[in-house]
């Protein structure tokens, strides 16, 4: 499995409403893109430059900022089944190892490892805030890099992220200056990822995804302690053998769900894993067969996105995967996109948004229907484009999106719509309805 992503989410940890449905052509506007804006090593917006696209490329808008010292290049990553090209920033799960987002501060974070960093953007006005040190950045193997998911708790103003030296680090976001204020060992060998909050118990559960073997640590917020864990061995839980990936908190249920892709060798079976944080046990499964799902989210009505993967050599038709919470019964199947990595519910506009990176014909923005449970379009982005994060305030859609690879035709919006300075680098695409 390709050792995990920045996004995943990056979750949210707030309590997705039960919303009214948008009305319906406003459900059906196109998605544009509209700005892109890149990452600088320095902490600034280089250039303030208004530019666009729009998924067919049109209307122009776009702030910027460059990478100035990354030089792509051809490396390999080897992990089970895994061989794939990338670079230093964007190794198999991308540069921007996982996001997340405040809605009432609209404060965009991600996780930046070539910066050793998570760094800030304001989404409203898309200004650069500042960057949070300390991490562990670029290594040898994305299994030990980092950082990675990462998750904001808005009622303790604290952000909570994993390191590749299976740790958690907290910042408190209160000061002017955010500071850390607690590294917290989960107890592997590897990377700390992809995390979920509880805020009825104060629980995270974060994905220890790449250990030999895969498991999820319960951590208290209040105190910080480790609290118990899962391994998914074939003992505590079915023996997960492609890693773990994005987890989910669902308040009505009182439950965690999170994608397992594979279990016991078999690539065509996976599962969602029920998990109860109170006894720290798996108390339930829903199968979800030639899928191998990787990012999961819940809509408003308990309906549960699943993003079926396509990876590590292993193809299935394109697919997307809905199910109810409750019960792990199937709503309804999406063909029309597939090879999804993370997936967001925006609860602003209604939807649901898919970074499928391994979309059948090349990477795109899945844009769903989570009212209908259906399609809506498919953006073009950028080769292994997998993060995904949005701003229910503007319902602004925000993906990271890495330059081609050396020797291969990839698409490249970064330079199509910030001109030539893109040239090498990076950047973040801004996507929104007209």
């Amino acid at each position: 499995m390709p050792p995990k992503h920045s996004g995943r989410l990056h979750q949210r940890h707030r309590r997705p409403p039960r919303i009214r449905p948008p009305r319906q052509q406003r459900n059906r506007q196109p998605l544009r893109a509209r700005e892109h804006y890149s990452l600088a090593q320095q902490p600034a917006l280089r250039s303030r430059q208004l530019l666009s696209e729009k998924l067919v490329l049109n209307d122009k808008r776009c702030a910027r900022t460059e990478l100035p010292h990354y030089q792509p290049h051809e490396s390999t990553e080897h992990r089970g089944r895994v061989s794939r090209g990338g670079g230093p920033w964007s190794r198999i799960r991308g540069p921007f190892q996982k996001v997340a987002r405040t809605a009432p501060t609209q404060t965009y974070f991600f996780a930046d490892r070539s910066n050793f960093g998570v760094d800030m953007f304001n989404s409203d006005d898309n200004t650069f805030i500042g960057r949070l040190g300390g991490f562990v950045g670029p290594s040898t193997s994305t299994d030990t890099a980092g950082p990675n998911g990462l998750l904001e708790i808005h009622s303790l103003h604290q952000l909570w992220v994993g390191d590749g030296d299976s740790t958690v680090k907290v910042f408190d976001l209160r000061s002017d200056s955010p500071r850390r204020i607690a590294v917290i060992s989960t107890g592997g060998q590897r990377r700390a990822d992809e995390m979920a909050f509880d805020e009825r118990d104060h629980v995270l559960l974060v994905a220890n995804d790449a250990d030999d073997t895969p498991f999820v640590t319960f951590i208290s917020t209040e105190t910080r302690q480790v609290l118990g864990r899962i391994f998914f061995d074939g003992v505590q839980a079915h023996n997960a053998t492609n890693g773990l990936e994005q987890p989910v908190w669902d308040p009505d249920t009182q439950q965690f769900f999170l994608s397992v892709p594979e279990i016991n060798g078999n690539p065509a079976t996976g599962e969602i894993a029920v998990i109860d944080p109170r006894s720290m046990s798996v108390t339930n499964t829903y199968p979800v067969n030639r899928c191998q799902p990787a990012g999961l989210a819940e809509g408003g009505f308990g309906n549960l996105l699943v993003g079926c993967a396509n990876h590590d050599d292993v193809t299935f038709p394109p697919n997307l995967i809905v199910l109810d919470a409750r019960t792990g019964s199937l709503l309804a199947n999406i063909p029309q996109v597939g090879g999804a990595d993370e997936v967001w519910f925006n609860e602003g506009d209604g939807r649901f948004y898919v970074a499928a990176r391994d979309n059948p014909g090349g990477a795109v923005l899945g844009v769903i229907d989570a009212v209908t449970n259906t399609w809506i379009e498919n953006v073009r982005t950028a080769f292994n484009a997998h993060s995904v994060a949005a701003d229910r305030k503007n319902n602004h859609v925000l993906v990271p999106l890495r330059p081609p690879r050396i020797g291969h035709a990839d698409p490249d919006p970064c330079v199509a719509f910030g001109g030539p300075s893109f040239t090498g680098r990076g950047c973040i695409g801004v996507y929104a309805n007209d």
